[in-house]
């Protein structure tokens, strides 16, 4: 995909923020047999995800709800599905994304392999700060691009992943 970021045939995908599904309906082709969960917190969009998802998905989980670090969570999610490992975690989302990534539990890091998160000018800064240190502190190594097209718009990605030859001789 880019900056390294991969995703396969077989992989457990999260795309927080999806919207009306752009990126479920991209990795269901590109991932056959994927386990994909879409969640999406606006109601009239989540219903056009529901109908994507419905007419051109291979089954995706879809969910009408957002995350944060006390109601919902990424942690929760992943105990009540049984989750062992998630290959990607897609953020893109208007819930501060600070808050997403409070919701994961310590022991529940080390099954997130990557994530592409966006951030905006609300959190680009200072909070962009915050969550590189977390991200670096959690093990990842991170790529921070700005898209030609948005140069001045404030808004970057966030690609994150684990450090794989570091982490295996601890």
């Amino acid at each position: 995909m880019k900056h390294g970021i991969t995703i396969h045939d077989g992989d457990c995908l999260f795309d927080i923020g999806a919207n009306i599904g752009m990126f479920t309906l991209f990795a269901q082709q590109i991932c056959k047999n994927a386990r994909l969960f879409s969640f999406e917190a606006l109601p009239d969009v989540f219903e056009l995800l529901q109908i994507n998802a419905s007419l051109y998905g291979s089954n995706p989980k879809v969910f009408n709800f957002g995350f944060s670090k006390h109601s919902r969570t990424i942690s929760s999610i992943i105990h009540q599905q049984n989750i062992q490992k998630i290959d990607l975690l897609k953020v893109n989302a208007d819930q501060p994304q600070l808050d997403i990534l409070a919701g994961i539990k310590e022991k529940d890091w080390e099954k997130i392999q990557q994530i592409v998160m966006e951030v905006d000018q609300i959190t680009a800064g200072k909070k962009l700060k915050q969550i590189t240190n977390l991200l670096q502190e959690k093990g990842y190594q991170l790529v921070i691009d700005q898209e030609v097209l948005l140069a001045d718009t404030g808004v970057y990605r966030i690609y994150a992943r684990r450090n794989y030859r570091l982490n295996q001789f601890f």
